[in-house]
């Protein structure tokens, strides 16, 4: 009680609790339900409590009033003893204390009348309204009960703790709220449910913590702390200290909402293994999460700003802040600039092959150590720099060997360490390779990371592309186009290894290009750092809202069937495999408890935890089972979910069927060009594709002033200066998205068939030869072609004769051949003849003139 004030208690009321107090003492609890039997047997009744609306959650039953607390202010039971273990935030308890002031505490009871924030306080409580009540108005405004039993909650035995129409200090009962706090057992290892329910709440304040009527002043808090301080272990529920946030006649008011609850006024915290899965966002990752050259860093992670070796470079700006403060939860940032798979599992230290700019031990943990059963929510990017992006960009934008006319995407230093690095990520071998040997597989990363936070929402972000599709200028931040298209490839190839692996492991996928679009590099509003500033070629704040505006999409649109799966029954659905497959994969995910799956195959195979025949493997954890079955037969599959040990209510179950092709085979580009006077004529009909369809023909023809030019379709054409080098190069795309890139490098020459004459006539019944010009210009010189290279015509004809003289009187010397009329291969119809060679430093040269094929 307060010192400055006297407690009134009405005799009957005082021996009543002094007798409670020595029974508890002389027997424990049981003796206070012995008590109360004989006491409500003798007329000393609990006084009755004013019936208001309700929003029907909270629990009516006996068990709940078998024990109460007498008409008081701010009083606490002795040490009650539960019926069973708490596991709360890795404490085991077995007594709690009831306070009256809307809380239970399991170190000492609590007589604080003036509610204090839950995430700093040193005692471990659970208050589903702490503020100050009062129950002595007219012999008691209200009754502060508790007890327990099997079928308090859902036939699962609970503690019950209810505080029915209390009113508020002093002694005012104008306003009165009704809610409880149940404990649900589950299981025997300590798991339980925190059960918050609401039928009325109209005040929020007593008069000594600063109200006036019940309101304003330091206002309710509602939530729960482990006590020790730490992030992770404490929960405040949004709308805690805020004057009327929690009220009735706001929207926002405890009765009028819910948590992992269908019913209004009911807040359900699932604790498994001892941590509350509803407070904690652990974002880790690699620079594109840890928020890289954007400034604004934390302390301790940024050396010029802060001191020390650390670089993590973890900025306020990046997505997971924004996330968080949307969500309400408590962020736990561990991502690092320059992270790898491979610090997911170890701490961040010096090493050459994978962390060339480290300068020493960071004092980093191994990342997936941040998780744990008290994680609500876990996002990253990971394994862009496991396939070496950051020295591919630097090798496409300043390797001298590839200037000027060498693509990034023909080089072999960056193409083959890229497509070995994808294979290992996707789940390959390493071969032997020192760098791949540390590069942990996408199937680890992710089955490690949902074993360590089985209770999470995870997420994983794929990347987002640089540049479009066609690329922009022609030289966009030190890219070629044709290395833009390239890089752009190689991300979505990359996301999509990400998103197959996420999905085969309980991961959710999100994909950020939709949000990126229109703010590439050399776009009016990029969303990227240039390569000359500090934060190269990673978002910049407007791309990381963007990621969170992905992110919490995703999380509010699952577009996974959900199954209601009642106890001891089963819910079934099937689905079907219309051709063949590599594998099938199902699997299917709850919140708690155990759902289990069996698969049924076409010809009545049965596939489950305990069978899994034809090389099936299975997978099951506290909130999933997954089933995976290679070479799956075709035809309809059943699909079996039972409720094994499942809320009486039902749990829904979230189904994700994965049907996984035989690996795509890319296509295989091939394509014609000549050059008829000033037009290039380029030709892909000689492309194919193994195991499906070209889609998309897209070329880039790069000129020798540094321009490139995109073109579409099987074929096409453009026009180009006549003797000026020029690369074309082709990429096609199957209707599985996978791309190839081929090129040709070249001059394009013009030439003369038959110099003097108009219309060029050919009979193809000539024994002769037939002479033809190539012709010198002001930046071509005909002079330095390789004779012996020259082939002509359809047949490839070699040259017979050669000699330099000029032929159409410009002062410029031309090369002139003569070729077997007999050896060109032409046929009737045909209206064009060209020819094709190299020069003297091994340039390539193509060149067309129009002829009439005469019989």
């Amino acid at each position: 009680m307060r010192r400055h004030e006297v407690l009134v208690i009405e005799q009957a009321g005082r021996s009543m609790f002094t007798a409670i107090r020595r029974a508890w003492v002389r027997r424990g609890a049981n003796a206070i339900a012995a008590l109360g039997i004989t006491t409500l047997a003798a007329g000393f009744l609990p006084p009755a409590a004013a019936q208001a609306a309700t929003s029907g959650a909270v629990i009516d039953s006996s068990n709940c009033m078998a024990n109460w607390l007498p008409a008081n202010d701010d009083n606490s039971t002795s040490a009650v003893l539960l019926p069973f273990k708490v596991n709360f935030y890795g404490a085991t308890y077995e007594r709690m204390y009831v306070n009256n002031n809307g809380n239970v505490t399991f170190d000492a009871p609590l007589s604080a009348y003036t509610p204090f924030g839950l995430t700093g306080t040193r005692t471990p409580i659970i208050a589903p309204f702490f503020a100050d009540v009062d129950t002595r108005v007219g012999g008691g405004s209200g009754i502060v009960g508790y007890g327990w039993g099997n079928t308090v909650y859902e036939g699962r035995r609970a503690v019950c703790v209810s505080w029915k129409s209390v009113g508020y200090y002093n002694y005012h009962s104008d306003k009165t709220n009704t809610f409880q706090l149940l404990l649900v057992e589950h299981g025997n290892s300590g798991d339980l449910d925190i059960v918050f329910n609401y039928d009325q709440v109209q005040w929020e304040t007593g008069d000594a913590s600063g109200g006036r009527g019940g309101l304003g002043g330091s206002s309710a808090r509602a939530g729960f702390s482990s006590g020790s301080g730490q992030p992770g272990t404490f929960f405040e529920m949004p709308g805690s200290g805020v004057n009327g946030a929690f009220l009735d006649s706001a929207a926002t008011g405890l009765a009028n909402n819910s948590t992992e609850s269908r019913q209004p006024g009911r807040h359900v915290f699932r604790i498994r293994g001892g941590a509350a899965p509803l407070t904690r966002y652990v974002a880790l990752g690699d620079s594109y999460s840890s928020g890289f050259g954007m400034g604004s860093y934390a302390t301790g992670t940024h050396p010029d700003t802060w001191g020390g070796d650390n670089d993590c470079q973890r900025s306020t700006l990046a997505y997971s802040h924004i996330v968080a403060k949307k969500l309400g939860l408590d962020l736990d940032f561990n991502a690092c600039q320059g992270g790898v798979t491979q610090d997911f599992y170890t701490p961040r230290a010096y090493d050459e092959d994978l962390h060339e700019d480290d300068e020493g031990v960071w004092n980093e943990k191994p990342q997936l150590t941040h998780l744990d059963n008290s994680t609500r929510l876990v996002t990253f990017t990971i394994g862009g720099n496991d396939s070496g992006f950051a020295t591919i960009y630097e090798e496409c934008a300043l390797g001298m060997e590839l200037q000027p006319w060498n693509d990034c995407y023909e080089d072999d230093k960056v193409t083959k360490p890229l497509a070995a690095a994808f294979t290992r990520l996707d789940g390959g071998g390493d071969n032997g390779d020192r760098k791949l040997q540390k590069v942990v597989p996408y199937p680890t990363v992710f089955s490690g990371a949902r074993a360590r936070a089985p209770y999470a929402e995870r997420v994983v972000i794929g990347y987002p592309t640089f540049f479009t599709k066609d690329g922009t200028d022609w030289s966009c931040q030190l890219i070629e186009k044709a290395d833009q298209r390239w890089i752009h490839e190689k991300t979505l190839e990359l996301n999509a290894i990400i998103k197959r692996n996420a999905e085969l492991n309980g991961f959710r996928y999100v994909d950020p290009n939709p949000y990126f679009a229109g703010h590439e590099f050399c776009s009016a509003n990029e969303w990227f750092y240039g390569v000359t500033e500090p934060g190269k070629v990673h978002p910049t704040p407007p791309g990381h809202a963007a990621i969170a505006q992905a992110i919490l999409k995703e999380l509010t649109s699952d577009d996974r069937p959900h199954f209601m799966v009642m106890p001891f029954e089963t819910a079934t659905t099937s689905f079907n495999v219309n051709s063949p497959q590599d594998a099938v994969n199902v699997g299917i995910e709850w919140p708690g408890s155990d759902i289990q799956l069996t698969l049924k195959s076409p010809s009545g195979k049965t596939y489950d935890r305990t069978a899994q025949p034809d090389g099936a493997t299975n997978t099951h954890g506290p909130t999933w089972d997954q089933l995976t079955v290679p070479h799956p037969e075709l035809g309809t599959w059943q699909v079996s979910m039972n409720g094994a040990d499942v809320d009486p209510q039902g749990e829904e179950a979230k189904l994700r069927v994965t049907q996984t092709e035989a690996p795509n085979q890319a296509p295989v580009g091939a394509f014609d060009m000549s050059v008829d006077g000033t037009v290039l004529k380029l030709d892909a009909s000689k492309s194919t594709d193994s195991d499906g369809t070209i889609t998309s023909y897209d070329w880039y023809v790069r000129l020798a002033d540094g321009t490139e030019r995109v073109l579409h379709g099987a074929k096409a054409g453009t026009t180009l200066p006549a003797g000026q080098r020029f690369k074309a190069t082709l990429v096609i795309t199957d209707n599985d998205a996978a791309s190839s890139f081929t090129s040709r490098t070249a001059v394009a020459v013009a030439i003369d068939v038959k110099p003097g004459s108009a219309d060029n006539p050919i009979n193809l019944k000539s024994k002769g030869v037939t002479p033809i010009a190539i012709l010198s210009t002001e930046d071509f010189d005909a002079t330095r072609v390789q004779v012996a290279s020259v082939r002509v015509g359809p047949a490839a004809a070699t040259v017979e004769k050669a000699g330099v003289q000029d032929v159409n009187g410009d002062g410029r010397a031309d090369q002139l051949l003569h070729v077997s009329t007999p050896a060109l291969g032409l046929r009737s119809g045909d209206t064009a003849l060209s020819l094709s060679g190299t020069l003297r430093d091994g340039v390539p040269f193509v060149g067309t003139d129009q002829v009439r094929v005469m019989q």
